[in-house]
């Protein structure tokens, strides 16, 4: 039983008895014998940097997860990586100028006959690296680069077994032949419906071969011979679609204008706002060998990882979080609050409230319940 008192707008103290006995309500057997669970839960943590100062106005385009593990960003004009969890600007290498951007190959930097700011996106097979660009498609080797598709808005290269290379672009679906020339690919569903023709925003092929097409209609998915689509009667959040990456397992994210979707097999999950992001616009993804994915946005590099975490760290954290930035009084009173800033919490704004009560009880209640758990 608890007695808790709350300060009313009035000035006046008014009270609220909690009945919250834990022994009432779980059995003391059950309260001796308990043992938390060694479980452990993949849970998503979110981290973002803002665009660095200087970089272009549009945010950044492109980003790139090497096999190295080396992670960069580009805003159109320059790249960008990772130092001392801070991004700093990478110098140009000799010859590179606005009209021809560079890229990463290796150990070795190669410059393009394009700019920067027309490549979409970075794909590696092996000993070639293919870049899609908004005029074609760039085809580089230890000694040679070749365009291929030329003229067409590519939006995403994805690569598989067998050599095999497929690209989304603004006209269609397209896959290269053992000749090395190009195809569009026909995709129709049941009733009739033509789906990858058009505009097709991105694909990928993930570890077991299947393909996976992003268009406005909704996702496309070969697997084997046989195709099978996504829309949002199926779950699929939201399909104004910008790129697809392969993720760890059997995870699947897409990039919108307005936020990812993240697909493990059988749950889609939508991560948008600055909870998740550090902008909307998510115009690449790449996810690297740590299973880390990371998101080029108009406002910032973001990235999601999962880490393992048991339900009782989990619940300490929460626990913390109160603690620090909800507790508001010495009785121990909660209520909502706000922040200076989105996403700041070096000023914490507390407010009484009419539902003081309400929260606090319910927290008392929780922490009832976990010392006639826990003991602790």
């Amino acid at each position: 039983m608890i007695l808790l008192h709350k300060p009313s707008r009035s000035g006046r103290i008014t009270s609220t008895l909690l009945l919250a006995s834990s022994w009432a309500l779980l059995p003391a057997a059950l309260a001796a014998d308990f043992k938390p669970a060694p479980q452990e839960f993949q849970q998503e943590m979110p981290r973002q940097w803002p665009a660095p100062a200087g970089s272009s106005a549009g945010g950044l385009t492109l980003v790139d997860a090497a096999p190295d593990g080396t992670v960069r960003v580009a805003d159109g004009q320059r790249w960008y990586t990772m130092r001392g969890d801070r991004l700093e600007v990478l110098p140009p290498p000799a010859g590179s100028t606005a009209a021809k951007g560079h890229v990463f190959v290796g150990t070795t930097v190669r410059t393009l006959s394009t700019p920067l700011s027309t490549v979409r996106h970075i794909q590696r097979q092996d000993d070639v690296v293919w870049l899609a660009t908004t005029k074609g498609i760039v085809r580089l080797t230890a000694t040679e680069s070749s365009t291929e598709l030329p003229n067409q808005a590519v939006r995403q290269i994805a690569t598989g077994r067998a050599e095999l290379v497929l690209a989304a672009t603004a006209r269609g679906l397209w896959r290269r032949d053992e000749a090395d020339k190009w195809e569009q690919i026909r995709v129709v569903d049941d009733v009739g419906r033509v789906w990858a023709e058009g505009d097709v925003r991105g694909v990928a092929v993930d570890g077991q071969g299947s393909w996976w097409v992003a268009t406005p209609a909704g996702v496309a998915r070969r697997k084997g011979d046989r195709w099978s689509f996504f829309t949002g009667r199926d779950g699929l959040p939201y399909a104004d679609f910008t790129c697809v990456a392969i993720g760890a397992g059997s995870e699947v994210w897409f990039g919108t204008h307005r936020g990812a979707v993240r697909f493990d097999g059988k749950e889609w999950a939508y991560r948008e706002g600055q909870l998740w992001l550090p902008g909307n616009d998510v115009r690449s993804i790449a996810v690297g060998a740590d299973g880390r994915a990371w998101f080029a946005t108009d406002k910032g590099l973001g990235c999601i990882e999962r880490r393992a975490m048991t339900l009782a760290e989990k619940a300490a954290h929460y626990a913390q979080e109160v603690e620090r930035c909800i507790t508001r009084t010495p009785f121990g009173y909660l209520s909502e609050v706000g922040l200076g800033a989105p996403g700041d919490r070096s000023k914490i704004n507390y407010s009484d409230s009419d539902n003081d009560g309400l929260w606090t009880a319910m927290y008392g209640a929780g922490e009832c319940f976990a010392y006639a758990a826990t003991k602790a």
